[in-house]
């Protein structure tokens, strides 16, 4: 490819030393102490054991439109009546998965130990993960959980082809009578902090951690499931081509997954149903509570802080390193190596324009796309920054060639708005 970058010489990089220490340390988050992280293992329940069946036996999403996001109280529609074009999450936008809260009814008796377990597949895994996000001891009727907020989830760029699995499960655990695992239950809220920090994935001990006691409480056939619900989003391109359907399509936004009453039928749902956000209950029309648990999430195109994709490369090369005793084997970790770095130099030029907002920093970008091979990106590394560039200016981009040819002719002579983070086309 010519050069769009006539002023500006380009050399290849020879000294990769800050690279070479972001990799060290991220390595060192792979290669904590605990024992679950080298081998990725995850206590799995035992097949035969099955929970017990759930108090409410249906369940189903409903969501928010954008025009009442400031109101105090929200209207609850099913999928069908709630497709906005301007929320529909798009190809390699990034995803985020957020647990906003979780409300257990006013007509639950006595108290309940309550966990938390949310199962994710946003991308063409073998299996979901099943994590244990938040347990609470002594959970009163009519009230949410001790929580607001909590990211469960990120991926860097999200392939539509995959179509978002989600399994919500939540479990009151009080008749666990075992003291380690009880003493476990009380460590998730702590690891959880750390999920907030870091993305939740299998690398980061917190992760593990949340992982292993999933599989616990899971494996516990004593445990009274309270809703057990599972649901998967699909792109615009697969809803527009499946002809009339009650397809939930993936959008950003809030969603709440709710019970329906015991005892009522599924007449329930003809009912137009709000939120309250200052009470937090659910309500019909004429101001009625409706006793019902639910959980509310929320899908956020931003990425999370730590590079989900570096975490997961540097677990990749940390396992290749540690099983690796020979040359042959040495050699192995070199493509490992290459994507580790890759990641690194993606991440960091991301999270500068991300944080400072400024045209220099997009350069920076658009040089690494126009050197995309000297600077050994991988193709999916690439691909993300020409999806960045193409969210900032509001239009997306065909080719790397497209979007160097704008920056070359356009792109260079305008500026970062950063209250907005869009690029507008003339220097203020």
């Amino acid at each position: 490819m010519s050069s769009t970058f006539p002023d500006r010489t380009v050399r290849r990089k020879t000294r990769r030393s800050p690279l070479w220490l972001a990799t060290l340390a991220l390595l060192a988050v792979v290669a904590a102490p605990t024992g679950c992280i080298r081998k990725g293992p995850r206590v799995e329940p035992d097949p035969a054991a099955a929970i017990t069946p759930p108090l409410y036996k249906e369940h189903r999403s409903l969501f928010v439109r954008a025009d009442e996001a400031t109101q105090a109280q929200w209207s609850l529609r099913f999928s069908y009546e709630a497709i906005e074009d301007e929320l529909v999450v798009e190809h390699a936008d990034p995803l985020s998965i957020i647990v906003n809260s979780v409300y257990m009814p006013r007509d639950f008796s006595g108290t309940k130990d309550i966990v938390v377990i949310l199962d994710v597949q946003t991308e063409d895994q073998p299996e979901p993960i099943s994590m244990a996000v938040w347990y609470q001891r002594d959970v009163a009727p009519g009230q949410k959980l001790g929580f607001e907020n909590l990211l469960v989830h990120s991926q860097r760029a999200w392939n539509d082809a995959f179509q978002p699995y989600f399994k919500l499960r939540v479990i009151d655990v009080k008749t666990e009578r075992n003291r380690e695992t009880r003493a476990l239950f009380d460590k998730i809220n702590q690891a959880v902090g750390t999920l907030a920090t870091f993305v939740p994935h299998p690398a980061v001990p917190a992760a593990a951690f949340a992982i292993r006691v999933a599989g616990l409480v899971l494996s516990n056939q004593q445990n009274q499931t309270i809703i057990d619900y599972t649901s998967q989003f699909y792109s615009k391109r697969l809803y527009d081509n499946a002809g009339p359907s009650d397809l939930a399509v993936l959008m950003r936004g809030s969603w709440i997954v709710v019970a329906r009453p015991q005892k009522q039928t599924e007449e329930f749902w003809r009912q137009n149903l709000k939120l309250d956000r200052r009470t937090g209950q659910i309500l019909t029309v004429g101001g009625a509570v409706v006793p019902s648990p639910y959980v509310h999430m929320t899908v956020a195109t931003h990425e999370a802080l730590v590079p989900t994709l570096a975490l997961e490369r540097s677990k990749k090369l940390f396992d290749l390193l540690a099983e690796s005793r020979s040359p042959t084997g040495l050699r192995n970790a070199q493509p490992a190596l290459h994507d580790l770095a890759s990641a690194i130099t993606t991440y960091a030029a991301h999270s500068r324009l991300v944080r400072n907002r400024g045209i220099g920093d997009l350069e920076a970008i658009m040089l690494l796309l126009e050197n995309s091979e000297t600077e050994e990106l991988t193709g999916d590394d690439a691909q993300f920054l020409l999806s960045v560039v193409g969210r900032l200016r509001g239009q997306r981009f065909g080719s790397i060639e497209e979007a160097l040819n704008w920056w070359s002719s356009t792109g260079r002579n305008g500026h970062i708005e950063a209250k907005t983070f869009r690029w507008l086309g003339s220097n203020p």
